[in-house]
């Protein structure tokens, strides 16, 4: 389920507004700087969001490894 989907979801609870704003890369690395991550934190983030490793592309079964 993308972000937009999950706010369509929330939104259809009477009486629950919800926008989504999406952040630009600068927008949310300055965001991450802002809640105190180290920028090899912010770099590690950004790795896995643009180019994940193959492990963290398969989804295991409750207890595999």
């Amino acid at each position: 389920m993308t972000p937009l989907d999950k706010v369509r979801v929330i939104s259809g609870v009477p009486g629950r507004e919800v926008r989504h704003a999406e952040l630009s890369r600068d927008g949310t690395v300055a965001r991450w700087h802002r809640e105190g991550y180290a920028d090899e934190d912010v770099a590690f983030f950004l790795t896995t969001r643009t180019g994940p490793p193959d492990a963290g592309r398969t989804v295991l079964p409750d207890g595999g490894e």
